[in-house]
């Protein structure tokens, strides 16, 4: 039976499918054709609409045999609800997920990679669990594709306003924190799960329609609210960990505090030189600031609060090519007039992520597509912009995730001058939102201003001048995530305001 309504459902849904398909034909053709880091208009348009229509044709393929209906004609047949599942599941597969399979392949070798890569597999599961599943559970609760849409729009209103009620408690200055979102799409596939599990074995519609709603609002929850603290600790804890103890330690004799180019209203900024043991040889360190208290004699206490702000209470600077390093904080002024000259106790816990250099890849200025090792195809070009402008665009693509952090150089070896850059740090302001989530290709950019000759102020010395495009060289310059670490820290200070940092700019 399970072929018989497999075909029944490709016979009847043949149009709608076709449309699905064409719209992805569209999407491919557009990926396939571009070679640069911005997505077209049309192309944000038709990730949106891709997904669209594979949800609304997954319902109507499962409404033509509805379960919340008494007096659907499939119940009239010996049919079996376990092969009706999989006739569903099989129809999904046909017409949502090969069809994708085929536009990767394409756009893979339209681009020159081989179509054996393991991120297809992943794309494929994230495809089935943000578009399959919930599709299919949330089509077994409603009786039309009319209430199909309302039910999505009702529920993506609702995980809207609970995200955006409670989005204090995300940082948009924490390091990348992809355990929230991983957590919400388990509770989501445990859902849809448990949905299709009650809707096709007991056919009880208002049950499943309650475990829906649940989930769906504990995936909001979970999202939006998950702890900072725990998700950090999850986070390091699935990654690789440092070799050696992290250590950090107070340096009484170190350096003058630098002064800070900005403090906000009512704070005093604060620089407390450390000591970091643990982390030798490493080519970048990040450091996430989860929690700071300074505690003073009588009780007195401040804590490191996080909110929206731009500007976060406090932080760790333990990167090597940072211009400062230690701990910074922004305490009120009325606490640190209240200490005094007594003796602190400081409390703190942070993440810190290590990165380390991989070998530097030297190529002329501009290059066909090549391969650059640790990072991907990469290739370099003059580009017309804008008002006649010209730009040295330096782009890579690979079909993993590209390394974070990747510096790109220009050096001109006759003038020794160098123009550095980083991957990812140029790019147009676009008048509409950029998605391309469906795209098998990751991609990064970033461009060198091209000018006739060289000014010499200190204003154009991220110019290059076209003569120097000849003979110039690119040092590409990838550096790989090497360990991850969650360090709680405690130490006195005898006296928080010879670490006060001075103003910036002298008043007048």
């Amino acid at each position: 039976m399970i072929w018989h309504i497999l075909k029944k459902d490709l016979r009847r849904l043949w149009l709608p499918a076709s449309v699905a398909s064409l719209l992805l034909a569209c999407l491919t053709l557009l990926d396939a054709w571009r070679f640069d880091w911005e997505v077209g208009l049309a192309e944000t348009l038709l990730n949106l609409l891709v997904p669209l229509a594979w949800a609304v044709l997954i319902a109507l393929a499962v409404q033509l045999d509805p379960l919340t209906s008494d007096r659907a004609f499939w119940l009239t047949r010996p049919v079996r609800r376990p092969s009706l599942f999989v006739a569903k599941l099989l129809f999904a597969i046909a017409v949502v997920h090969v069809p994708m399979l085929v536009s990767d392949v394409v756009i893979l070798a339209a681009h020159g990679f081989s179509p054996l890569q393991v991120s297809l597999l992943w794309k494929q599961l994230l495809v089935l669990i943000v578009v399959t599943l919930p599709s299919l559970a949330v089509a077994s609760v409603t009786s039309s594709v009319a209430g199909f849409g309302w039910c999505a729009l009702a529920g993506g209103a609702v995980a809207l306003l609970l995200n955006t009620a409670l989005v204090g408690r995300r940082y948009a200055w924490s390091q990348s924190d992809w355990v929230p979102g991983a957590l919400a799409l388990l509770l989501v596939t445990a859902g849809g799960a448990a949905m299709l599990a009650v809707q096709y074995r007991q056919r009880w519609a208002w049950a499943a329609r309650v475990i829906g709603i649940g989930i769906a609002i504990g995936a909001v929850l979970t999202y939006s609210y998950a702890p900072r603290d725990l998700t950090a600790e999850a986070q390091c804890a699935l990654e690789r960990d440092l070799k050696g103890p992290l250590r950090l330690d107070p340096e009484e004799d170190g350096p003058d505090p630098v002064p800070f180019p900005f403090v906000p209203t009512g704070r005093v900024g604060i620089s407390l030189p450390l000591r970091v043991s643990g982390i030798n040889g490493a080519e970048r360190v990040l450091a996430e600031q989860l929690f700071l208290r300074v505690s003073g004699p009588g009780g007195l206490q401040w804590q490191m609060r996080r909110d929206l702000s731009a500007e976060p209470r406090a932080y760790l600077g333990l990167d090597p090519q940072a211009m400062r390093r230690g701990q910074f904080l922004f305490p009120d002024r009325s606490f640190v007039q209240a200490v005094g000259n007594a003796p602190v106790q400081v409390e703190g816990r942070a993440s810190v992520r290590t990165l380390r250099a991989a070998p530097i890849q030297v190529l002329p200025s501009r290059f066909e597509p090549t391969d650059v090792p640790g990072v991907g195809r990469c290739f370099a070009a003059i580009q017309q912009a804008t008002f006649g402008i010209e730009n040295l665009k330096i782009a890579c693509e690979s079909p993993e995730a590209l390394p974070p952090f990747t510096k790109v150089t220009l050096a001109d070896p006759v003038t020794r001058r160098e123009w550095k850059q980083a991957l990812g740090d140029s790019g147009r302001v676009l008048p509409y939102p950029s998605l391309a989530w469906l795209s098998p290709i990751h991609r990064r950019q970033t461009v060198v201003r091209v000018v006739e000759s060289d000014s010499g102020r200190p204003g154009d010395q991220w110019m290059a001048p076209r003569a120097a495009l000849d003979r110039a060289r690119l040092f590409i310059h990838p550096t790989i995530a090497e360990g991850c670490s969650n360090v709680s820290y405690s130490f006195t200070v005898a006296n928080l305001q010879k670490h006060i940092a001075p103003p910036a700019t002298s008043p007048r």
